[in-house]
């Protein structure tokens, strides 16, 4: 049996996982429990998967408010990523940020979303390996569960 696994909306992924798990334990020598496991362990996979490419977004500047248009937030974590660290000051006067306000609100958005450290009066971007780190220790992400532990 050949599974079409292309694009599939994701209330669906319950029954893509079930049919992947069937017939993967299909030869005859697999219990239910262990496709039972098989099933739970993709499904929990999947969607840890999910959540962590939705969150991954923010690298991009997606997915949550930056405090100013997402043009302009994308610029800063450009100048800072290419550029170096800035001082809060220069972030402001290159960035045509309005306000010492508005300046604070988008790097205090920008540090939330684990894209840049803020020492004082120096910003720093984050790297890629430091947010993809940061992104795992996230409350509110499902754990990953190793299922060999859990026997």
């Amino acid at each position: 049996m050949d599974l079409f696994l292309g694009s599939i909306p994701l209330h669906q992924l319950n029954s893509v996982c079930s049919q992947i798990a069937r017939h993967a334990g299909n030869n005859h020598t697999a219990k239910v429990a262990d496709n039972v496991a098989l099933y739970v362990d993709l499904r929990d996979r999947a969607f840890r998967g999910i959540a962590l490419g939705v969150a991954a977004l923010a690298w991009h500047a997606l997915g949550f408010d930056p405090g100013c248009p997402r043009e302009k937030a994308v610029k800063v974590l450009g100048d800072l990523r290419s550029n170096g660290p800035l001082s809060r000051n220069e972030i402001r006067r290159k960035h045509h940020l309005e306000s010492k306000q508005q300046r604070d609100i988008v790097l205090e958005r920008l540090a939330a979303e684990d894209l840049v450290r803020v020492d004082g009066q120096t910003v720093t971007a984050a790297t890629f390996g430091e947010f993809v780190t940061a992104l795992y220790s996230r409350p509110g992400l499902p754990e990953a569960v190793d299922a060999g532990d859990s026997a």
